[in-house]
């Protein structure tokens, strides 16, 4: 039988064709049956899908009562697997049963079960035993056994939950729920209600359904006995909120709850903060290998594991809300865990640790070593539900220094899978999204429509689960798609207006980091200056947080935008502009440096551009074509499309008409190759003539009108 259901079904009518047609019934062949066919009868009715295992714990039956059945055609056993070989005999034998009589079959049965079966096969069907005890739940007279069913339902959601049938789980408590005694169960059951309105909690949370994870957080914050008892649903709680977006309020409850735990975090503070926390940080790892690490005790004091639970919780939030914060979180986490022992949550600890080493502090070789310890405590705990937040800060992040991004793809893919299994969807689809717009459309070879198809998957995803803080960057990256392909012909600015206004209000940077970058590149790609420009203003900010080669899009739309407009100023406003070129270029180039594949045709590109502004056309000409020819090697058709594009007008600009030509020919080519539909036919109407030669290279030609962009 099914090990886990979405519900606790009652029987009900079956719809299926052969037995609406038939006129065949049990009354049919029931005078022929014997008495033992017949009891065997009424308990598979009862059972529903059985087995051999389930049949021997609960009857006193023989088998060949039970294969009499089989032979007379009345049941079936595929695969081991009893049932009945149609519906309407089902039905007819089951309700043919008294009422009376059938609950207190199912009581019976559901006993025998539980009194039978191993630990293990009670495991592998805990749906059919829990149905037993529903159906027959008029039967039972003893609070006791209640209670004792409740705790079966406790074992059962715990085993769905590792399973990630999350429906299941959350059916298996609530029925826990229900069995309390009512209405004192606070008082006369505390252990065992706050264990199930706890687990209940955590499984609706995992289920989305966050009304009731409201209704079971204030139950236990209403009946509570001490502080530490209300801990998991404090964690419940932040998890929710940052789940539906309400980030301020997910990080006052976090660090109101870490303040009582005896860790302290202020919410104003700073980077000098940071660096006294490192420091304490750095003087606990002196001299400790990854093998001493990992040798260390494991940590047992309730309230540092509380807290760190907490702290791993406000990594999401604090992530988009404030990097500061978020660094001083990652340092405490890993400070607790060198002053009272290891934890699965040290995995993520580490992880975190390892980017900030590579990014802040640009020692790559001690990140990479503790990247590697965060992969070994993995390995350590079988960390299951920690592999997606721990491979998103080591393979998106910390890695993209060390290797290709496309070939670190298959861990966010991974991380993304694992993620939704394991309940963590927040980070899952913050794995999926980096993974196709952020990785697979700027450094693979996917085009705009694989993308957003793909896109449009993890925006259901987002949408079941209610994951609102994801919605705030899917969203966009969608509009962003439908743009390029044509499907959204709006202004730029007018698409992302209502996304920035909700991510300006629940105070999420990292939406509105995100959403400035593409109104930036959009308007960038379609040729408005002026809007990239305001937008490049907008990112100032945002441009100094410390990046990873997996931002190198950001930082070479930026140094671009910055440029164009360099060539339009004069004096200090010119001298400003580029000094703030200057500064992103050597980011840039030294994420080539680490990894030449990520990032080496966009430093060409920016050095392009700013040969322009300096006056120096030959080495103008050499890195535009050295841009094209990198960008062809690593297959990467946006770069080839608007590096021919911009080399293009410079060539233009110099009155070589036929160069142009040429080169927005391979614009053209390139921009349909990547999908982006609405820049190639705005290209093909600033420059009727890119089609006279290769008329027939392209024999869809969309005719609807393109207001994105001005075709100055």
């Amino acid at each position: 039988s099914s090990t886990h259901r979405v519900t606790m079904i009652e029987w009900k009518k079956s719809k299926n064709e052969n037995d609406v047609c038939t006129t065949y019934t049990i009354s049919s062949v029931s005078n022929d049956l014997s008495f033992s066919e017949l009891e065997v009868l009424r308990i598979a009715a009862c059972l529903g899908s059985f087995d051999e295992t389930l049949w021997r714990s609960c009857t006193f039956l023989l088998e060949e009562h039970l294969e009499a059945v089989v032979e007379r055609n009345v049941m079936k056993c595929v695969n081991g697997v009893y049932n009945f070989s149609r519906t309407a005999f089902e039905q007819d034998i089951y309700q043919s049963i008294p009422l009376a009589e059938k609950r207190k079959l199912h009581l019976t049965l559901g006993r025998s079960l539980v009194e039978n079966l191993s630990q293990d096969e009670l495991e592998r069907h805990f749906y059919t035993v829990l149905l037993q005890f529903r159906c027959g739940l008029e039967a039972i007279t003893s609070q006791s056994e209640r209670s004792a069913i409740a705790v079966l339902c406790l074992q059962a959601t715990r085993v769905a939950v590792a399973a990630s049938d999350f429906e299941a789980a959350c059916d298996y408590s609530d029925f826990g729920i229900m069995l309390l005694s009512a209405p004192n169960h606070w008082k006369e059951e505390y252990d065992l209600s706050l264990a199930l309105y706890n687990d209940a909690a955590e499984v609706f949370h995992l289920s989305a359904n966050y009304k009731r994870v409201d209704e079971l957080i204030t139950a236990v914050m209403e009946n509570a006995q001490s502080y530490q008892d209300t801990l998991r649903v404090r964690s419940t709680r932040v998890n929710s909120l940052s789940s539906t977006n309400r980030l301020t309020e997910a990080l006052d409850e976090g660090l109101d709850t870490l303040r009582h735990l005896g860790v302290r975090i202020s919410p104003k503070a700073r980077m000098r903060h940071v660096s006294i926390e490192f420091l304490r940080t750095r003087r606990l790892l002196r001299g400790k290998t990854n093998e001493a690490v990992l040798r260390m005790p494991l940590m047992v004091d309730a309230d540092k594991i509380a807290a760190m639970q907490m702290l791993n919780l406000l990594f999401p939030v604090a992530y988009r809300i404030d990097r500061v914060l978020f660094t001083l979180i990652n340092l405490r986490l890993v400070r607790l865990t060198l002053q009272y022992g290891l934890s699965a949550i040290s995995t993520v600890g580490f992880a975190a640790y390892s980017v900030m080493l590579v990014t802040l502090y640009r020692d790559k070789e001690e990140g990479f070593r503790y990247s590697q310890l965060a992969l070994d405590l993995l390995d350590k705990f079988d960390a299951r539900e920690y592999i997606s937040r721990t491979y998103f800060f080591v393979y998106a992040e910390a890695y993209t220094f060390k290797y290709e991004i496309r070939h670190l793809c298959p861990y966010l893919q991974k991380a993304c899978e694992l993620g939704l299994q394991s309940g963590d969807v927040q980070y899952a689809l913050y794995n999926s999204t980096l993974l196709e717009f952020g990785y697979m459309l700027f450094s693979g070879a996917s085009t705009v429509e694989a993308v957003e198809e793909k896109m449009r998957e993890y925006y259901k995803t987002a949408i079941r689960f209610k994951q609102d803080t994801a919605l705030a960057t899917i969203r966009p990256c969608l509009k962003f798609l439908g743009i390029l392909m044509g499907k959204d012909n709006v202004p730029i600015l007018t698409a992302f207006r209502e996304d920035l206004n909700l991510a300006n209000a629940a105070k999420d940077e990292f939406a509105s980091w995100a959403i400035h970058f593409f109104q930036l590149l959009l308007a960038f790609i379609f040729n408005e200056y002026d809007t990239a420009a305001d937008e490049a203003n907008a990112l100032e900010h945002y441009m100094k947080l410390h990046l990873h080669p997996g931002f190198s899009g950001v930082l070479t739309s930026f140094c671009l935008s910055r440029l164009t407009e360099a060539r339009r100023k004069r004096g200090l406003a010119r001298r400003r502009l580029l000094s703030s070129v200057k500064t992103n270029m050597k980011r840039l180039k030294n994420f080539s440096e680490c990894v030449p594949e990520n990032c080496l045709h966009k430093l060409h590109f920016v050095q392009a551009e700013l040969a322009i502004v300096n006056g120096d056309n030959d080495l103008a000409k050499r890195k535009y074509e050295s841009t094209f020819t990198l960008a062809s090697e690593v297959d990467l058709p946006w770069m080839r499309a608007l590096a021919s594009e911009r080399f293009g007008i410079f060539l233009q600009d110099q009155g070589d008409e036929p160069g142009a030509i040429c080169k927005f020919r391979k614009a053209y080519t390139a921009y349909h190759e990547w999908g982006a539909t609405a820049k190639a036919h705005q290209l093909e109407r600033r420059v009727p003539t890119i089609l006279v030669r290769d008329s027939t290279e392209h024999a869809t030609v969309s005719t609807q009108p393109d207001t994105i962009g001005s075709d100055d």
